[in-house]
């Protein structure tokens, strides 16, 4: 892949963000402990929470940039 098309795929966090959605979840959101669909994005944080059993999950948790506080452009 070239350097100016990586940067249009990945050249932002929010886009960096969407890719890695995609890439865990293909098919959408699963509870990873309840397998419900639906979530909420928490304000302020970068987690979603299961409508049902009102579990955490980080996007990051599971892979490469868990744990990390660099930004998923950097890390």
């Amino acid at each position: 892949m070239s350097l100016p098309t990586f940067l249009e795929r990945y050249g932002t966090e929010a886009q960096c963000r969407d890719a890695l959605r995609q890439m865990r979840w293909p098919g959408g959101f699963r509870c990873p402990h309840c397998g419900h669909a639906g979530y909420c994005q928490l304000r302020g944080h970068p987690v979603l929470q299961c409508n049902r059993c009102k579990r955490q999950v980080s996007l990051t948790a599971g892979t490469l940039f868990a744990r990390t506080h660099l930004p998923l452009r950097i890390g």
